[in-house]
């Protein structure tokens, strides 16, 4: 890592995922708790038509500015309300007059920009070999489960982000 450089943690996770809901207000209460040197986001995990189609769900919102207004409504809708969305028109019908009419979230839903996004954490994911929700990838390099419990899996990152921190400054000072 250079120094002055942030840490990038991120969280796979998918909207069909009961953990990964009993985990966001945590994650989120942590990421809110980190200095300026770490950059928290989300990459939605694909391991299946359902979470496929949540995936792209999770990148229109987000490239049409609407994630942040619909993110922990779209976990209520689907465990504690048991919706079900099965075709993009369910999620378009879904966000229809909140923020988005149905036919331009279809639009994004298909847009290059989300089909780009969506290939990438596909990428991301087989490069990291998730392999299950929630996972988070510490500086691009160390992944951590959550077969310890949350609580465990942040103390990981919290010590990873902190060597993290540790070699940059170690490297700084042999080049000086």
């Amino acid at each position: 890592p250079r120094p002055g450089s942030p840490i990038e943690v991120v969280e796979f996770f998918s909207y069909a995922c009961i953990y990964c809901k009993n985990f966001d207000p945590v994650i989120e209460d942590w990421a809110a708790e980190q200095a300026d040197d770490v950059v928290f986001r989300r990459a939605p995990a694909n391991f299946s038509p359902q979470y496929a189609l949540l995936a792209r769900a999770y990148y229109t919102l987000e490239h049409t500015g609407l994630l942040e207004q619909h993110h922990e409504r779209l976990f209520r809708a689907i465990h504690e309300s048991g919706r079900q969305f099965l075709r993009p028109s369910d999620l378009a019908d879904w966000v229809d007059g909140r923020g988005i009419s149905a036919d331009e979230f279809l639009r994004q839903f298909d847009s290059p920009d989300v089909r780009d996004a969506m290939r990438q954490a596909d990428r991301d994911q087989l490069a990291f070999q998730i392999s299950a929700t929630p996972q988070l990838v510490v500086a691009g390099k160390y992944v951590v489960s959550m077969d310890g419990g949350q609580r465990r899996a942040l103390e990981v990152v919290d010590y990873l982000i902190a060597s993290e921190r540790n070699a940059a400054t170690a490297d700084t000072a042999a080049t000086n």
